[in-house]
């Protein structure tokens, strides 16, 4: 029964990081006070959340993967 907890708990696809950790990278990131970001979507799949947000004030936006085992990232940006 130990066996069986153990090889099941090794192979869970439960993330370290939630996705309101992952979303908190991003604003770190790019939030500014007095010029906010919006999230648009966050999706997850193959172990990554992908977070994308925009900022109307000077039409910039973006996307993050973030790995959400080591919380490695890549970063898509962009001005209009």
């Amino acid at each position: 029964m130990i066996l069986t907890f153990l090889v099941c708990s090794g192979c869970s696809d439960v993330p370290i990081m939630t996705e309101d950790q992952a979303i908190q990278i991003v604003k770190d990131e790019y939030d500014d006070p007095y010029f906010p970001i919006k999230i648009i979507s966050v999706k997850r799949a193959d172990g990554y959340y992908e977070i994308i947000w925009t900022r109307d004030s000077n039409c910039e936006g973006g996307t993050m993967k973030i790995n959400a085992l080591t919380g490695e990232s890549e970063a898509e940006h962009r001005i209009c």
